[in-house]
């Protein structure tokens, strides 16, 4: 049997996404702690409201780093896509776990 990972594109933000990856899981922690933006990437994740993270300049590297975080830990679980895909912004998602970006 084949496995894929579809990565979800924007409007499936919501406040508090990826907060139980991050706070239950080391390399998920390290991972978003290691983003560099010129704003909080995590306080907006888990303590802003729907209007915030709703924002494109928000919500883009949020999902990308929830989908990265996901990812992460399915493969630290032996879970490896055979395929990926993604819609729209979860392109992204879908190159990365495939390692081409």
């Amino acid at each position: 049997m084949k496995l894929g990972f579809i990565y979800a594109g924007q409007g499936t933000q919501y406040v508090g996404m990826g907060q139980s990856f991050y706070e239950n899981d080391e390399d998920c922690k390290n991972l978003l702690d290691n983003v560099k933006l010129d704003f909080d990437l995590k306080d907006i994740m888990f303590n802003s409201d729907e209007k915030t993270i709703s924002t494109t300049r928000f919500t883009q590297p949020a999902m990308v780093a929830v989908a990265n975080m996901a990812t992460l830990l399915l493969k630290k679980n032996r879970i490896t896509p055979d395929y990926v895909c993604g819609l729209s912004l979860g392109e992204y998602s879908a190159l990365s776990a495939a390692r081409c970006i």
